[in-house]
């Protein structure tokens, strides 16, 4: 009877243990920090997951009950399964105030008109489809083109560029227009008009143009700011697709002399004028995509016992340093600094998460995102 009283007592507390552990899904190269958290006496059990799908998917099975996705993530997530699980923090940079991760805008002359379809025959600089910019992904990067020149959201390589050279009089649209070289390479050799403003011997991977001289704050070697002098320095009949905070640096900073000859195009094909006021916002007066920040998404049955659990471990939302558990975990999951968590007390879905930012272009099929 006695020792039934013991194994009992060590099942319940086995069963208590159990239910206050924590499973989070990390990707497997980032087992060693999961080895690192065991040692440390962490609560925390590490789910090994090869894409975020998978995580979604063990959130969605109850087999995790929580993981960190990066600002794309969320994006489809909230197109795919806009009501299934909550949003416990946004992970965003601690250096900005930016309402979003970033917002990609249309830059043409303030005397355009005609909307979208105003911008056929003009030349058109683009940032580049191989940029570095963070989570610039080919759906970001071709939502205006797809929208100005109504290509089909899922085309072949050769029917997209060939639209576009047709839609656009020249542009510069560097990095790859396929995964094949030897397609990429005849593509560009036969519709050459769209890497004629890149510059001499740029081919079409690069900005080769003057920059001019180098000025404080501002990093000539920017793919964004490469458009936008590319924009400038092609004349009246010249627009760009950028992102907002490289054109506020642009026009704030390198020229805002001549802020007043530029606005801003709309979806709904309306102009808002760049002024001063508008510039030294963080949120563009209208844009083409408004990324939201990456997230902590957990499990809906077990959201508030994530968000209590990493608020204790991470009250201030950084990392809290030292030989610990909780600096190792944050390391794992949310990097280095500038990276900071910002509570979600409300626990949103992911669809309320993201309800003002632009998802609608996301086609079904992934191989077009």
């Amino acid at each position: 009877m006695v020792w039934q009283r013991v194994l009992f007592t060590i099942a319940v507390a086995a069963g208590v243990t159990a239910q206050n552990d924590v499973r989070v899904c990390v990707p497997k190269l980032f087992a060693p920090y999961c080895d690192s958290l065991q040692s440390l006496g962490s609560p925390v059990v590490c789910d090994g997951v090869e894409s975020s799908v998978d995580c979604l998917t063990r959130l969605n099975r109850g087999a995790s009950d929580f993981g960190v996705f990066s600002d794309e993530d969320m994006v489809l997530m909230a197109h795919k399964q806009p009501d299934r699980n909550r949003v416990v923090a946004s992970v965003r940079d601690v250096l900005r105030k930016d309402a979003y991760a970033f917002e990609a805008v249309a830059v043409v002359p303030a005397s355009h008109a005609g909307g979208l379809e105003g911008l056929r025959g003009m030349k058109y600089c683009h940032p580049g489809l191989d940029d570095s910019e963070p989570s610039w992904s080919p759906r970001v990067q071709k939502t205006l083109e797809r929208a100005a020149a109504k290509i089909d959201s899922c085309p072949d390589a050769e029917m997209e560029v060939q639209t576009l050279s047709s839609f656009f009089h020249s542009a510069c649209r560097p990095g790859p227009w396929s995964d094949d070289d030897n397609v990429d390479a005849d593509l560009k050799s036969r519709f050459s008009n769209l890497c004629a403003l890149c510059g001499q011997n740029a081919k079409c991977s690069k900005y080769t143009i003057n920059m001019g001289p180098n000025i404080n704050n501002v990093d000539n070697n920017n793919r964004h700011i490469q458009a936008l002098e590319c924009m400038r320095s092609n004349g009246n009949n010249t627009f760009v697709y950028a992102a907002w905070q490289h054109v506020r640096t642009y026009f704030n900073i390198r020229n805002p002399r001549i802020r007043a000859s530029y606005s801003l195009l709309c979806e709904d094909g309306s102009l808002r004028p760049l002024t001063l006021e508008a510039t030294i916002s963080d949120v563009s007066p209208c844009s083409f995509v408004k990324q939201p920040w990456g997230a902590i998404v957990a499990s809906s049955p077990r959201a508030n016992q994530a968000s209590s659990a990493i608020k204790s471990w991470w009250p201030s939302g950084s990392n809290p340093g030292g030989n610990t558990w909780q600096s190792v975990l944050y390391t794992a999951l949310i990097g280095s600094f500038p990276n900071v968590v910002y509570f979600e007390d409300g626990l949103p879905t992911p669809g309320s998460y993201i309800q003002s930012g632009n998802f609608t272009s996301i086609d079904d099929s992934s191989s077009c995102i």
